[in-house]
């Protein structure tokens, strides 16, 4: 089941687009598509998915030898040898993401819009 949602797809990003949430809003779907499969934030996301969907797979036995060769093909091998959810429980940012804030950060500091605090 879970390799077949991948057979549609050719890269993590086409398989984690939000195309059918696109349609139901009846949105131009090439478009926006397009946008979320290149905005950091989403990239970020899959990033931060996928670097703990492979170690967890790995860990309990599930990365067959088909499984590999899909994940291989996508690219998201990478991430076998990551921390798994039980060594890592809570993902760290991904790099993507921490720059875009640091950039939206700077921005709002330097248009004298006021920067949101964790106090």
């Amino acid at each position: 089941m879970l390799l077949s949602t991948w057979e549609q797809s050719t890269t993590p990003a086409v398989a984690l687009s939000l195309h059918q949430v696109f349609e139901r809003l009846d949105w131009e779907v090439d478009e926006w598509t397009k946008w979320s499969n290149e905005t950091p934030f989403m990239r970020g996301f899959r990033q931060m998915t996928f670097s703990k969907i492979v170690p967890n797979l790995k860990r309990l036995g599930l990365l067959t030898p088909r499984i590999r060769d899909a994940y291989t093909k996508m690219g998201l091998i990478k991430y076998e040898d990551l921390k798994d959810s039980v060594e890592e429980p809570s993902p760290p940012a991904p790099q993507e993401v921490v720059n875009l804030h640091a950039e939206v950060m700077a921005s709002r500091e330097e248009s004298g819009k006021q920067v949101p605090t964790a106090d």
